[in-house]
């Protein structure tokens, strides 16, 4: 989402992201994201002033229903007798 959004994309926080992704063992995981994240903070390459924000009405018989996400995809949505 960064790069698309500022063309911020060094290749030192993307390697960073990208270990940390297919790290198995979590310390080190949590430690790569820690560098990263600090990286980001250094650089701010954003400042967002604008936040979306999405209301959505749903049936109580309409279950499964993704909460809090921008897209929502209904492949896991069933309807429940009523």
């Amino acid at each position: 989402m960064w790069p698309v959004m500022s063309n911020w994309q060094p290749m030192v926080y993307t390697a960073l992201i990208d270990k940390a992704v297919q790290t198995l063992d979590q310390d080190e995981r949590l430690l790569l994201y820690h560098q990263a994240e600090e990286m980001l903070v250094e650089n701010v390459p954003i400042i967002p002033i604008l936040y979306p924000r999405t209301h959505n009405l749903v049936k109580p018989w309409l279950k499964k229903v993704p909460v809090g996400s921008f897209w929502i995809f209904f492949k896991d949505v069933f309807l429940e007798k009523h």
